[in-house]
């Protein structure tokens, strides 16, 4: 079994290294942080592990949103042309297809759950190869 040992010079240099500043480390066995001391005591924390709490449940919400505004972008893409000034829609159409794009645009304001999207309807589809 291979042990990596830790010098007290490296304690104190990752102190440092973090802000802490101590007048002096004590360690009673190098791979044990629980029998490290620092003086003062006031800053006994500073020999502690720090654990940097991470919250999943945002960061997987967070990730939810922006699959949701992917998604919105990409159905904001495919009719695009309906905005065109030459697009072949009536002006009652192309009014239809803004008031629809403008909903999409909406998404992420007005709806509360990532996970739980009600997509606003298209006006109509349009078959690209009519026969």
């Amino acid at each position: 079994m291979t042990m990596n040992m830790v010098l007290p010079g490296q304690v104190l240099a990752a102190l440092r290294s973090a802000g802490v500043y101590p007048d002096g480390v004590s360690i009673g066995d190098a791979t044990d942080k629980a029998t490290w001391r620092v003086q003062p005591e006031s800053m006994m924390g500073a020999a502690a592990p720090v654990f940097v709490a991470f919250d999943t449940d945002a960061a997987n919400t967070a990730q939810q949103w922006y699959v949701v505004r992917t998604e919105r972008d990409g159905l904001l893409t495919v009719c695009d042309w309906t905005q065109a000034t030459d697009s072949p829609l009536s002006d009652a159409d192309a009014l239809a297809w803004r008031t629809y794009r403008t909903a999409l645009r909406q998404v992420p304001q007005v709806q509360a759950d990532p996970y739980a999207i009600v997509w606003p309807t298209p006006p109509f589809v349009i078959d690209p190869l009519p026969y």
